[in-house]
């Protein structure tokens, strides 16, 4: 595909946690025991709602449509609507990601082995499946190591981008994105419901002709990085994606868009 018009970033990232951090955490669940992934492979099918937190979300989780999917502190916003996700997804490896994990008969939770165990802890009465991320450090050996057969969920770095590969891995092949804005709000807000660690902000332009100017973060950047490779990847793929919203990734998204419808003609 052409991708002339969307010049890489030159990013550098770094995870957030250790190998140490991951590996203990991963060792937790697998103590502790858990429901695994691999019974869910392909079992659901039609559109899912991939659901971040951005600003968006507050316009636009009045048009969901299909299976929900919660990322992280969206979980929140969307029962305080009385929107009850089918699915909630978690996968850093950090404690803090406790404080997005409420729980909820109705909800399947989603849960990266390599979460922290406070998170399994306060779902402990709740319906949870646990999957394992792929890229993870030396996750690949530590599984072999430990004789687990279970698959590893690749994807992108950041929530949205990764919840699409599992969403594709449950069976749905039909996505549509909502809060996942990548840049920040007109009033200055990264997150619909705040958010919890300081955030980094600088300007980029979009577009090599008449260029949109977004306010953004390193880490989102990151995610539309990752973004214009999976696009077209779930487009060969047969899959449809939709973005929801306002903000850099639904621009770059109408972008790929063009650029998809252009490379068939």
């Amino acid at each position: 595909m052409n991708q002339e018009g969307l010049i890489p970033l030159l990013l550098h990232m770094e995870g957030c946690a250790t190998k140490e951090e991951m590996n203990a955490n991963v060792a937790a669940t697998i103590e502790r025991g858990y429901v695994r992934f691999n019974e869910y492979l392909g079992r659901f099918s039609g559109e899912i709602a991939i659901v971040g937190s951005a600003p968006s979300l507050e316009r636009t989780y009045k048009d969901l449509k299909g299976d929900v999917m919660a990322i992280n502190h969206s979980l929140k916003f969307l029962l305080e609507k009385d929107v009850i996700p089918k699915f909630a997804m978690f996968w850093d490896a950090s404690q803090l990601v406790s404080e997005f994990a409420v729980p909820h008969p109705d909800i399947t939770y989603l849960v990266g082995a390599r979460c922290h165990p406070t998170v399994f802890e306060k779902l402990k009465d709740c319906k949870t499946i646990v999957w394992h991320a792929g890229g993870d450090h030396n996750i690949m050996e530590y599984l072999f190591e430990h004789k687990i057969d279970e698959p590893m969920i690749n994807g992108g770095s950041a929530g949205v981008t990764r919840a699409l590969y599992l969403g594709f891995a449950l069976g749905y092949r039909n996505f549509g994105i909502y809060g996942a804005d990548s840049s920040y709000s007109d009033d200055g807000r990264t997150h619909v419901n705040g958010s919890l660690v300081p955030e980094k902000d600088f300007m980029i332009s979009a577009g090599s002709e008449n260029p949109v100017w977004f306010r953004t973060t390193p880490e989102m950047c990151g995610q539309i990085e990752e973004y214009k490779l999976i696009y077209p990847l779930f487009n060969q793929l047969g899959c449809k994606v939709d973005v929801y919203g306002d903000g850099l990734l639904s621009h770059i998204h109408k972008k790929l868009v063009g650029l998809a419808a252009n490379s068939t003609t």
